[in-house]
């Protein structure tokens, strides 16, 4: 997609007048009103003066335009003789650049924020040497208003901005434009504007579309939105969508293959997700032949389509070289042009180039065998090179090697990256011919962007449900109930909610074979099972070696070091018919450990800490289990074993006992300790203070007169302590108190004030 993003590029207001369009010079303190013609520097079609301090200022002839100039050709003594253009109608207006030797303005436009739609041009040169300058066309222009393009999705893209779709599944794009410039020239909205759509190589057309994806794959979505003025966005939308690739099955299959009826087989369903990887590789470039013509232009293109959309060459050194292998009888007839994909070119070799009869490689110089092939050499052209053009090495023949273009390589500079890149030459004399065997555009691979590349992932598997699956769920055992082909289908779903699937076979046969034992691992050693099948020997046994060779071992023999055996048969008679099946025993030597949690304590009772009643309870509380070689932990067997107290009280201590097991029967245990200890004193409220007038009516003590006691763990008990007088008479008051004790010792007094003071007269 070529995408607009100048300001001033819509629609040119063209202009109806008389006569043709007029050729400027550039002369001092000059402006002219114009929007047509050509800009010439003071030299016109020659080259410029020396000691030059020239300012000219083209206005536009309508007003509300924009002035715009096209140099189509520039050139001055590099770094001694400078234009400098500003975005106005003076030199105070702020400038659009300043430009010496080759690298000319381009395309220069008055900007939007220019009211007088001007442009002031300043050149000034030195006292010696001077070149050709510059010509540039004049044009008038409206500004473009910004537009900005919004686009969404269904499904929407997942968190990392990638959307993922199924092969054959449909997307919903649905764009929308910001205006934010609407009504400054002219009226924008979606209404008015159209929207285009690029993906999976085609344009759709439309504010709300929908594409199918066939093909796995990488594709961007890209929106332009075009308003009514034919301006473009600015922004880019480069929605990147992954198209789920058809994993490989390869692996998938039953075993044994083929088996007798009556035996097990198992099915194991494999599955390698697709990496979808689109590399920037360029693409071959076709060789051409170069028969005898006049005039006649051959051309041979390449197409370019991995590079960023809308990425363009900005550094003509990124062109590190074009190459080309090639022979032919006279330098002297061609031309050669190199041709980007956005239309812009460069002449590489010039005709005339006064390269004569200079012979390109090794040709066949004869014009009675135009198709025989010479040898070709290999010639480039450089940014960099600084040994002249093909012409300044004419003569004999041109050695390989880096030359100069006869035009600069940088007017490259801007061509969109995608596309076809052709290259053109010329024949322009009659006899001699030549061969083209290969060329190529070498760009700096920095610039490649990285490669496309994604995996999906497998989310889950299993095999469809089959009435003769007898166990397992991948591998799963099978046992066919007739004879024939067997058949199972294993399916599986990637993170892209893409589902495949792949139906594999396998052989029941109606002859004896001996049923397959499966790899064994174990951490015990292995007692050898019986051996099984239909019409076996009595003879069967199990052997280090194939075909019943090595050390024999028997039904019941115990294997205890990790080995290979085969079990083998073979009939007795003619034709002394055979089977035997292979499998392993690995013995593994797992080491189990587990660590408890800290001790814990408790207040009143051991209810306040229950024990652990998962792995997982265990873990939380910072307890831990380990093994190694390849055991795995059962958090299932997690257990508390024991439960014991000392039998002690305040404190009391409780040691726990955990248990857990390995899948290879080892189990470990670690203890944790609760200390129990009731530290909190009891509470309760002494009697009322009471007043006698006798000391014969001071009551008993009684220790239900305390009724509010109470402690955090169990009932406390109430005593009297004991009575104290202070002594006095008249009044005497006795101190009573209590004791509230609970029964780990703590306790607290409370004193009851009895007062005796007799005030009755006799």
């Amino acid at each position: 997609m070529k995408r607009l993003n100048s300001l001033f590029l819509i629609f040119s207001i063209f202009f109806a007048f008389s006569g043709i369009a007029q050729n400027y010079n550039m002369t001092d303190n000059t402006t002219i009103n114009d929007c047509g013609g050509t800009f010439f520097d003071s030299g016109g079609n020659g080259n410029y003066g020396n000691n030059q301090d020239l300012t000219f200022t083209i206005c536009p002839d309508t007003p509300g335009s924009f002035v715009n100039v096209d140099f189509t050709s520039f050139e001055t003594e590099d770094g001694w003789d400078f234009l400098t253009i500003y975005d106005g109608n003076n030199i105070g207006a702020p400038t659009l650049g300043t430009y010496t030797g080759i690298v000319g303005p381009g395309f220069v436009s008055a900007t939007a924020g220019n009211a007088s739609g001007c442009l002031t041009f300043v050149f000034e040169s030195d006292g010696s040497f001077n070149d050709p300058g510059w010509v540039g066309q004049i044009g008038c222009t409206q500004p473009c208003q910004d537009v900005i393009a919004n686009a969404n999705f269904s499904p929407a893209p997942d968190g990392d901005g990638v959307i993922r779709l199924c092969q054959g599944a449909s997307l919903t794009m649905n764009g929308s434009g910001t205006y934010p410039e609407n009504n400054t020239a002219y009226t924008q909205s979606d209404g008015t504007s159209t929207f285009e759509w690029y993906v999976d190589g085609a344009v759709l057309n439309g504010q709300s579309v929908s594409h199918t994806f066939p093909n796995a794959g990488a594709y961007y979505v890209q929106l332009e939105i075009t308003d009514i003025a034919g301006c473009s966005n600015s922004n880019d939308i480069d929605q990147v969508v992954y198209v789920s690739t058809t994993p490989i099955f390869a692996g998938t299959a039953g075993a044994p293959d083929p088996i007798c009826l009556g035996e097990q087989a198992d099915f194991t369903g494999v599955v390698n997700p697709v990496t979808f990887e689109q590399e920037c590789n360029q693409p071959s470039f076709p060789p051409i032949s170069l028969p005898d013509g006049s005039g006649v232009s051959y051309e041979t293109s390449v197409n370019l389509d991995c590079y960023s959309p809308g990425q363009q060459l900005t550094d003509i050194n990124d062109l590190q070289s074009l190459c080309v292998t090639m022979e032919h009888s006279y330098m002297g007839d061609l031309e050669i042009e190199i041709e980007c994909p956005s239309g812009q070119s460069v002449i590489l070799v010039d005709y005339p180039n006064g390269g004569g009869s200079t012979f390109l490689g090794v040709p066949v110089d004869d014009d009675l065998q135009p198709n025989s092939q010479g040898t070709g050499y290999q010639y480039c052209w450089d940014p960099n090179a600084t040994n002249g053009t093909w012409g300044a090495n004419s003569g004999g023949t041109l050695p390989a090697g880096s030359y100069e273009s006869d035009n600069p390589l940088s007017g490259l500079v801007g061509c969109d990256m995608n596309g076809d890149w052709t290259l053109i030459i010329t024949d322009n004399l009659a006899s001699d011919n030549g061969f083209i065997f290969d060329w190529s555009l070498n760009f700096d691979p920095s610039i490649i962007p990285p490669a496309f590349s994604f995996t999906p992932t497998i989310v889950s598997d299993g095999w469809q449900a089959d009435p003769t699956i007898v166990g397992g769920t991948n591998p799963i055992t099978v046992e066919p109930t007739s004879s024939g082909n067997a058949c199972y289908t294993y399916e599986v779903t990637d993170n892209f909610g893409c589902t495949y699937d792949t139906t594999v076979c396998i052989t029941v046969n109606p002859s004896p074979v001996i049923d397959p034992i499966a790899d064994i691992t174990d951490c015990n050693p292995v007692t050898l099972p019986n051996i099984t099948g239909t019409d076996l020997t009595g003879n069967e046994a199990y052997y280090t070696g194939t075909d019943g060779t090595g050390t024999q071992y028997n039904p019941g023999d115990v294997i205890s070091t990790t080995t290979t055996l085969y079990i083998y048969d073979e009939q007795t008679a003619a034709p002394f018919c055979s089977d035997e099946e292979s499998f392993t025993i690995t013995i593994t030597n797992p080491i189990l450990t587990i660590n408890c949690p800290g001790a814990l304590t408790a207040v009143c009772d051991i209810s306040e800490q229950p024990a652990y009643g998962s792995f997982a309870d265990f873990q939380t509380a910072g307890g831990s289990a380990s093994t190694t070689a390849g055991a795995n932990i059962l958090p299932g067997t997690f257990a508390l074993v024991s439960e014991i107290s000392d039998g002690n009280t305040c404190p009391e201590v409780v040691t726990r006992t955990y248990q857990i097991e390995d899948d290879c029967g080892n189990i470990e245990t670690c203890t944790q300790t609760i200390t129990i200890d009731d530290n909190i004193n009891p509470t309760g409220t002494a009697p009322a203070d009471v007043t006698v007038q006798c000391v014969g009516n001071v009551p008993a003590a009684n220790i239900a007169d305390i009724t509010d006691e109470a402690d955090n763990c169990t009932a406390p008990t109430v005593t009297h302590v004991g009575d104290v007088s202070d002594g006095n008479t008249c009044p005497e008051v006795i101190t009573r108190t209590y004791r509230i004790e609970d029964a780990c010792g703590n306790f607290i007094e409370v004193d009851q004030l009895i007062t005796i003071d007799d005030n009755i007269n006799p």
